[in-house]
């Protein structure tokens, strides 16, 4: 006797829907949370900074260390590996990575990936980036300080960055004791113009500390303050410029009585002309004594 065949029935079939859903939205809970548990090793905050004719540096961020490094070239394939400039002993894990492109031809385009893990990055298409198309070389000394913590030990491995008004950004990486040195030898314009920039000593520029946690912004005259002589707290703001002038206040009291009166007046008009024998009578020291400095003095004697 042949066996029956047994149709499933409308509350089989939804029982087996049922199951299939659940197994389903289990399945993506736990893509989820396996996906918020493992940190990603993905490049972040890509950044291209000491660019040059012939250097470039690169800095990224993970949400955990890794070891990474850069493949470079020109199209169509990435030929040269560049490691971060702190591994040259053997490959380190970092969150904040750090990496010095050399030997590079003027006024080309560079193609690049970065390894980070396991993971190189974009997957399919490339980074670029194209070289300056000479070098412009300046006598100005390093920038040359120190960065510290709250509990004043020093801070390895911070990214130092310094932005100058309408020039490329210069970066560079705290070393062993906090350490860090910054070359101003080479400085370009952030535009392809190729006017060579005059630098004024009293301009100010934006030093960047950070590492993984914390960040500093320090106002700095480059130019002027080679040498940051106190450490740089990291998760301080800071104002290094040179503080401002205080406004210039002309002395009224020439003869120094302890007034301000005719005599005072008398002796401004004694020594009009552009050489006066008295040259506290040029009150606003425009380098002439002259109806300006007289008309100064009239004022203060009627208040």
């Amino acid at each position: 006797m042949e066996p029956k065949t047994k149709i499933p029935t409308l509350l089989g079939l939804s029982l087996i829907l049922v199951g299939l859903g659940v197994g389903v939205f289990l399945a993506n809970q736990n893509q989820a949370l396996k996906s918020k548990a493992s940190p990603s090793v993905e490049p972040q905050n890509i950044n291209l900074v000491n660019l040059s004719a012939t250097r470039a540096s690169l800095y990224w961020q993970t949400q955990v260390p890794a070891v990474g490094f850069v493949q470079l070239g020109t199209p169509p394939i990435a030929t040269q590996t560049f490691r971060d400039e702190r591994d040259l002993q053997s490959p380190q894990s970092h969150q904040l990575h750090f990496v010095t492109l050399t030997n590079l031809q003027p006024s080309t385009t560079y193609y690049y990936k970065i390894n980070s893990g396991m993971l190189t990055y974009p997957p399919k298409e490339f980074l670029t980036f194209t070289t300056l198309p000479k070098t412009i070389s300046y006598d100005f000394p390093p920038l040359i300080g120190t960065v510290i913590n709250e509990s004043k030990k020093p801070v390895v491995e911070a990214l130092i960055t310094l932005q100058i008004p309408g020039m490329e950004k210069l970066a560079t990486v705290t070393k062993v004791a906090g350490n860090f040195l910054l070359p101003l030898t080479e400085i370009y314009p952030a535009s392809s113009s190729e006017v060579i920039p005059t630098f004024n000593p009293d301009l100010k520029a934006t030093l960047t500390i950070f590492d993984d946690k914390q960040q500093s912004q320090i106002a700095i005259n480059p130019f002027s303050a080679a040498l940051i002589s106190s450490p740089l707290i990291l998760g301080q703001d800071q104002n290094l410029t040179s503080p401002t002038k205080a406004p210039f206040v002309p002395h009224f009291d020439i003869n120094n009585d302890g007034k301000v009166n005719s005599l005072d007046r008398s002796i401004i008009l004694k020594n009009f002309g552009s050489k006066p024998t008295q040259k506290v009578a040029d009150l606003n020291q425009d380098g002439v004594v002259n109806n300006q400095d007289l008309q100064m003095m009239d004022q203060s004697v009627s208040r």
